[in-house]
């Protein structure tokens, strides 16, 4: 497995929720994200936005990365994908 760069504050990533009694992807859904502060592990908090006008924006704390996603979780987080 590569090692995973760990992103610094104000970075953008995607967060994928999950559905966790189906454990997987809500039709693959991915969301933009902000990281909140800076970290020394792949563990984020996040302000991830909804397209929700009763809460457009959500704070999501620890929010693992996919490599290291357990069933039970919320969601996670990953780099969006060069094209």
């Amino acid at each position: 497995m590569s090692e995973v760069k760990i992103p610094t504050c104000g970075r953008a990533v995607h967060y994928f929720p999950m559905d966790c009694l189906k454990a997987e992807n809500n039709g693959k859904i991915k969301l933009p994200a902000t990281v909140s502060s800076d970290s020394t592990d792949i563990s984020l908090d996040l302000h991830v936005l909804y397209p929700n006008n009763f809460a457009p924006v959500q704070y999501f704390e620890n929010v693992p990365h996919k490599s290291n996603w357990k069933q039970g979780q919320l969601g996670y987080w990953d780099w969006p994908e060069m094209k």
